[in-house]
């Protein structure tokens, strides 16, 4: 046997997944800077890609169920545990979607011609994490073109499992470099798609002629595919060609006669500045969307909820922004923030007003203004993750819940020039159960950690800039590892009392979830300058599923400050911090 490429890496999955956010990265920036070219309207066309990309993923899932599973689903409501993906499938639902979409807000701008140019290049980058991971390798190949993988990739498990392999091999049987056959196939077709632009002035013409091409490249590249690969029912055989091959057929036939009987010049292209735009359509659309999300959320991956949260945040974005310069005049445009904002501020309860005086006398005078506060906390949820393989499938589902609660005491300062500064020490304990479920369902392992941490932290923050560094020590996260040391940071641009961004590592033990190890968030002081603070934001964990939280520090009488938290993914956790203000005084510099 001659020896091919050998392609081995212990870090196959980090890279897989790599690739993968690359190629997800690739597809909306594309998308983006077409549509900013063309001026299209932002509001309608993020929601369009909103809808795209979540039938995108909800079909990839559905694709993937076996028989099995679709007969549990009907019978039980219940959705199957994912078990593969299928591109075909998100294909057709992302398109459903696009389509469906575009009609209902009767967007008349040229929109699959777009889509259609974006998707080889991403998926030329997604196929190279294919090739690393080895997740859809070819059949065996004689000859020294072909690809070798190493004990621990796909391939080589499944030639050992059939006897193709010896006990003492090291490596997988040469294999057709189908990942590879994937990547030169995407680059030919996305300069085919780019060239036809100045040629095919016809929307549906460029889109269904990149249809066919991507079917086309795909039927043949099949033949050398192992179809232990193909998930489902695709790899099966009929008439001596695959299911997804017959599929493939059927979809360059149908693009076929599409592109041939379609005008060769869009109809509504001289009618295209007459987009309506209805934000009660709109609202609408993202009701829907949000229900999709919340039926179908235990399929998506973390990655997936990622893509949907930025997505979703910039449309909701852009509707605000929109609607806010609809409003005629700048005053107007205030109360409609205000009256956005007035719930919020009414959780701040009454402010005493003393208060207020004292620090804007104490500023005056250049006196600072400093007080101590005793603070205690607690928080309690839960969140779960998937372990897979390369190819997405499950191979068990990790459980976590927590309780948390803590102690620790604070030292404010507030100087002249909108300045103050604080710092902390926080003493915490808990406990976490984690409980991981095989790919059946059962319980193979549950554990009992117990957590405790101490960390000290300071923070300086000008009216514009804030800046904080700190750390903990002790066992205070729960993934795989223990971490025994954590740095805390902390950054913040913009002013602390109207509007700001912010982001920081390792800021919510014990008082709030202790699992995320680093946040962003957009806040706002509701236009005081005693410390309130409301907050919204997504954190980043390891492989976490929770997504976006919700803070607030709001202060009762300058006695009493509250410090709610709640985040919302997968599993929502709660915490709430209260301090008790003590030992205010006024110094001389």
């Amino acid at each position: 046997m001659n020896d091919g490429i050998f392609i081995f890496s212990p870090e196959s999955s980090f890279y897989y997944e790599l690739f993968l956010r690359s190629g997800f990265g690739l597809f909306l920036l594309i998308l983006i800077v077409l549509a900013w070219q063309r001026k299209y309207p932002i509001a309608e066309w993020l929601i369009i890609l909103l809808v795209g990309m979540l039938g995108f993923l909800i079909g990839s899932r559905l694709g993937g169920f076996s028989p099995g599973d679709w007969g549990n689903w009907f019978k039980t409501g219940q959705l199957p545990i994912e078990r593969s993906q299928s591109l075909w499938g998100g294909l057709i639902l992302g398109v459903t979607g696009i389509w469906l979409t575009k009609t209902w807000l009767s967007f008349s701008r040229p929109v699959f011609s777009l889509y259609i140019i974006a998707v080889p290049f991403s998926l030329l980058v997604l196929r190279m994490g294919c090739l690393v991971a080895g997740c859809c390798y070819g059949t065996p190949v004689e000859g020294s073109l072909g690809l070798q993988y190493g004990i621990f990739s796909p391939a080589f498990d499944h030639h050992m499992e059939m006897g193709y392999l010896s006990g003492f091999a090291d490596s997988s049987l040469t294999v057709h470099a189908v990942p590879v056959y994937f990547m030169i196939s995407y680059l030919i077709i996305g300069i085919i798609l780019i060239r036809s632009l100045k040629t095919i002035q016809s929307d549906r013409r460029l889109a269904v002629l990149g249809l066919g091409l991507l079917a086309s490249g795909r039927f043949f590249i099949e033949f050398f595919r192992d179809p232990v690969t193909n998930p489902g029912i695709q790899g099966d055989y009929l008439l001596g060609l695959k299911i997804l091959q017959w599929f493939c057929l059927g979809i360059v036939l149908i693009s076929g006669l599409v592109f041939f009987l379609s005008p060769k010049v869009d109809p509504v292209k001289a009618t295209i500045k007459n987009t309506r735009y209805s934000l009660l359509r709109v609202a609408g659309l993202v009701l829907f969307v949000t229900s999709l999300i919340y039926y179908f959320q235990a399929q998506f991956s973390n990655l997936d909820k990622w893509v949907i949260f930025w997505l979703a945040f910039a449309l909701v974005i852009t509707v605000f922004i929109r609607q806010l310069y609809k409003v005629p005049s700048p005053v107007y445009r205030m109360g409609y923030i205000v009256l956005l904002f007035a719930g919020i501020g009414l959780m701040s309860q009454s402010v005493d007003s003393d208060s207020l005086k004292a620090a804007k006398l104490a500023e005056k005078q250049n006196l600072p203004l400093s007080w101590g506060t005793l603070r205690v906390g607690g928080a309690g949820g839960g969140y779960r993750y998937y372990n897979r393989d390369c190819d997405g499938s499950v191979t068990s589902t990790v459980h976590h819940r927590y309780r948390t609660a803590g102690l620790g005491y604070s030292r404010y300062f507030n100087f002249k020039n909108y300045r103050k500064a604080n710092f902390d020490i926080n003493l915490g304990l808990g406990y976490d159960q984690m409980t991981i479920y095989n790919n059946a369902g059962e319980i193979s392992k549950r554990e009992n950690i117990n957590l405790t941490g101490f960390g000290a932290f300071g923070k300086y923050d000008f009216r514009w800039l804030g800046l904080g560094i700190g750390g903990y020590t002790g066992n205070m996260f729960f993934m795989e590892q223990n971490v025994t040391k954590a740095l805390q940071t902390y950054a913040r641009l913009g002013p602390y009392d109207i509007l700001f961004i912010e982001g920081g590592t390792f800021n919510y033990f014990p008082g709030s979830l202790s699992y995320p190890s680093a946040h962003f968030a957009v806040g706002t002081g509701l236009g005081k300058l005693d410390g309130t603070e409301f907050k919204f934001g997504g954190i980043i964990g390891d492989r976490t599923e929770t997504a976006v939280f919700l803070s607030g520090r709001f202060i009762v009488k300058q006695k009493l400050v509250l410090n709610p938290y709640l985040g919302l993914g997968k599993d929502n956790g709660v915490g709430l911090n209260v301090e008790y203000y003590f030992g205010r005084n006024d110094k001389k510099n």
